[in-house]
Parts: C-alpha cells; sequence; structure tokens
C-alpha cells in the first residue's frame, strides 16, 4: 500500500508532511519521541485522529 500526502490541499513529500506535523505537535506540547506508539503506527484510527487535531485537519493521507 501506498500513500500520498496533502497539507491545505497541496501534495508533499512524506518527510515534509513529518516535518509539518512535527512542528504542528511540538506548538502543541507535544515531542515526537513522547508519542503514544499507536500514533507512530500507521494506518491506526488513533494515529489518525492524533494527526488530525494536531494538524488542525490540515493533514490528509490517502492510501492507493
Amino acid at each position: 500500500m501506498t500513500f500520498t500526502y496533502f497539507w491545505n490541499g497541496a501534495s508533499v513529500s512524506r518527510a515534509q508532511a513529518s516535518l509539518l506535523v512535527a512542528r504542528e505537535a511540538y506548538s502543541h506540547g507535544y515531542e515526537k519521541e513522547n508519542w503514544e506508539p499507536a500514533f507512530r503506527s500507521p494506518g491506526t484510527e488513533e494515529r489518525r485522529e492524533f494527526l488530525n487535531e494536531i494538524s488542525g485537519y490540515q493533514l490528509e493521507i490517502v492510501a492507493h
């Protein structure tokens, strides 16, 4: 399975998406190394909810 990442509707690389999410998470008081393992596991509902909350619904991940 492959994924396409969008930030505010614009296509971004996985690395760019990761950096943008990390910046948003840090601004909310989270540090990447302290995230729950479920938030780092691809495809989990907890991860999707966390990323949506942290990014203010700016991040969209589309599975192919």
